[in-house]
Formats: structure tokens, sequence, C-alpha cells
């Protein structure tokens, strides 16, 4: 049942991708209004055939515990307008988008939050400045390259990579004191991990949800066993699949996740 709904959604996801690439390619994205029209219905994009984080985390806003949240890849802020709804008092909000075009648009849909700090960075490893590859119609789909990669033909940006453990300790919250990170990166979530070792070590209660692409990880040098080799040395064993329903399903061995091609995954500390 959860693959007939998945192998669904992505139909449906794909042919609503291949209309935009159509609206470009025939320059209707050219026409005033088209832009503002696009991200008046992403959300409900987002919810209808890519919502199985926004279902889940509707389902379970007590796995936010009370402590600080982190949306890194927030892309319009569809996840980070859930997350604030359900900051416990004296809490806050990283959210997280180092694409400028996302991260305006972020910055609007959020600006009435006064708990909520939006951050136009990239995640990673270390300090440093790296490239975005952006997409020329696909505001999803926009990631970090390596130091041997190139655009391909598409635009790269000199953007601001930061660790994020150095990021939250900046920023003025307390490493043990964060509940939830997700990490929607296009591939990056690995060399994320890497700079938030202190958050993975110190937090007292943290629930992670990642996007797990293996062809997505090998894009940016990673390699998918080793992601989860890493979680598991600091105890981070325990992990689910998020359905289409916004449920979860649990994963007794990460390979079994391979042949999804892409899915969301909750990974706890293990019992």
């Amino acid at each position: 049942m959860d693959r007939t709904d998945l192998a669904g959604q992505r139909a449906v996801t794909r042919y609503l991708v291949r209309a935009v690439e159509l609206a470009h390619r025939s320059q209707l994205d050219a026409v005033p209004g088209y832009h503002r029209a696009y991200e008046a219905l992403y959300p409900a994009y987002k919810y209808f055939f890519d919502g199985n984080v926004l279902r889940w985390l509707n389902r379970n806003h007590d796995i936010l515990g009370n402590g600080h949240l982190i949306d890194a890849g927030a892309n319009f802020g569809v996840i980070s307008k859930a997350l604030v709804r359900a900051l416990a008092p004296g809490c806050g909000l990283l959210s997280i988008e180092p694409e400028p075009h996302c991260f305006r648009s972020l910055v609007s849909r959020l600006s009435q939050f006064d708990r909520v700090r939006c951050l136009p960075v990239a995640l990673g490893s270390s300090n440093h400045r790296g490239a975005l590859r952006v997409h020329p119609y696909h505001r999803g789909d926009h990631h970090l390259l390596s130091p041997n990669q190139t655009g391909n033909g598409h635009q790269a940006l000199a953007v601001s990579v930061r660790t994020l453990d150095s990021l939250t300790d900046e920023q003025g919250l307390s490493l043990a004191d964060v509940t939830f990170v997700k990490l929607d990166l296009q591939g990056s979530e690995r060399h994320a991990l890497e700079g938030m070792k202190g958050i993975l070590a110190n937090a007292r209660s943290l629930t992670l949800c990642l996007e797990f692409a293996p062809s997505l990880l090998q894009r940016t040098g990673s390699d998918p066993a080793e992601l989860f080799a890493f979680l598991k040395s600091f105890g981070y064993g325990t992990i689910s699949r998020v359905t289409p329903t916004g449920q979860t399903r649990p994963v007794s061995d990460w390979r079994d996740l391979i042949t999804l091609g892409s899915t969301d995954i909750v990974v706890t500390r293990s019992a």
C-alpha cells in the first residue's frame, strides 16, 4: 500500500515538474505574475504531492519537544511555518536557505514570527565559501557543488557554507537544547552531519529528519553506507521511513531503503 501511494505521488510530481519545465521552455515564466502564482501554489503542491514530512509533523508535534528547531534546506518555508506553530516558549527556529530567490520568499513567509531566524547560508562540514548550483526552473533542486564539480551548464552562485554547530552557537542557541533538525539538502546531508557533531553528541533529546536519496548523496561524493555508520557512531541507529500518509515504518536495515530511490527518514538514538 505504501509503495503504491509513493509511486503515485512520484508520478504526479514528475508531471508537475514537467509542466514547470514546459513553462520555462516556452518562456511563460517571463510573464508578469508567473512567479507570484508559482509561490502561491507551491504550499498546496508541497502538501498534496510532496507532503510526507508535513503530514508526519502534523501527527507528531510532541516529538519536537521543548527545544530549538532547525529547518535546513527550508526552500520557501512551508516546513518552517509548520514548525514555528509548535515552538515551545523560549525556544527558537533556525530556517536555513542559501538560494537567494527562495530565501526572499522564506523571509516574506516567516517575517511575522519573532522567534524565527532566517539564514542565507548553506550547510557543510566546515566554514568556507562554496558554489551552489541553481536549477533554471525547479526551485527545489539546487545543491552545493563539490570542489571538483561544475554547474553542468546551470548557474552556480558563490555562497557562504557554515557548519550547523558554529551557526547554532553563533545564534545563541544551546547545542544541548536542539530537539529537531530537518535536512533536505539534495545530497549534501552527509557533509552537513559532519558539521553538526556537537549537536549529535550533546543534544539531550534529538530527532533527525533527512531526505535519503542514494543517487544524490553519490553526486556529492558521499557514501550512503558511511552516512548511517556515522550516525550510528553517535548512537543514532533507530531508523524509520515516512510514508505518504505521514506515518512512520521501522527500518531494520538501511539497505531496504535503496529500492525506494528517494524517501524521507526519521533517525533517533537507539534505545
